[in-house]
């Protein structure tokens, strides 16, 4: 009888830094590999949950095996493997949906703040299950006021310095991004502290003319240890990776 496959230790499995990195990035990321059937390597999923959105994009790959080089992208799971979904307070079950693009799902659910979250399902035939609880409180003290101003940089990256201050409830760490006029999101820094300096990345190529708005997600404990730890904590049974929530709060940014 052939040996059942097995997913809940890292054993014989590495996860490098860039697989974290999807956790907050997989709502831009791209997955360019061809899916591919489960051997032996571990799925990791990258799921978080923001609140007053109501898609929510994944990303399923699988972790490099212990022998043989690191692939240049990770190798997303195909969805006939992936049979997976988010149930909510009120017990309904919201299942993640391929997008079309290799190793992307989306779950269409109402995150709310506060509220706690299941995901269950199974990847490859096997069970997978982790919890998220969605902060419920996110101010930000300092800067203070509605907009926020900083200097343009000239013709070389610059960064942005300022002191903060956050209160929160249930956020264990920050993801700073920049949203343009057209949408597009980028990260230009994060924070494990409440209060401090932050040094923000600014780039000279941005059209800083052009409305700019600074997020900041609020996570919580699981996506704070999947995203700032040198060696990624995973709270998903049955897989690496995490599923967490997150909190944003938006400012209008002036950069002159």
């Amino acid at each position: 009888m052939a040996r059942k496959r097995r997913v809940t230790r890292k054993h014989g499995l590495r996860l490098p830094v860039r697989y974290a990195s999807l956790f907050i990035a997989c709502l831009t990321a791209a997955c360019t590999e061809p899916p591919t059937s489960l051997g032996t390597d571990q799925p990791v999923v990258s799921l978080v949950l923001i609140a007053g959105q109501s898609r929510h994009e994944a990303v399923i790959t699988l972790a490099a095996p212990a022998s043989g080089p690191i692939p240049s992208t990770p190798l997303p799971v195909p969805p006939s493997e992936v049979s997976l979904g988010v149930r909510d307070e009120a017990g309904t079950l919201h299942p993640l949906g391929p997008t079309g693009e290799p190793g992307r799902f989306r779950v269409e659910l109402d995150a709310l703040p506060g509220h706690q979250y299941q995901l269950e399902g199974t990847i490859g035939g096997e069970p997978v299950t982790a919890e998220t609880t969605v902060p419920s409180r996110f101010e930000m003290m300092e800067p203070a006021g509605d907009t926020l101003r900083a200097s343009a940089p000239g013709t070389g990256p610059a960064f942005w310095e300022a002191p903060y201050r956050f209160e929160t409830e249930g956020g264990a760490g920050f993801s700073l991004q920049l949203v343009q006029a057209s949408g597009l999101i980028s990260v230009i820094g994060s924070l494990r502290e409440r209060s401090g300096v932050w040094r923000l990345f600014l780039l000279p190529t941005l059209d800083y003319t052009a409305p700019l708005h600074l997020r900041i997600l609020a996570l919580d404990q699981a996506a704070a240890q999947w995203l700032f730890s040198s060696t990624p904590r995973s709270n998903i049974r049955g897989a690496l990776g995490g599923f967490g929530s997150a909190l944003p709060l938006v400012r209008p940014l002036v950069v002159e």
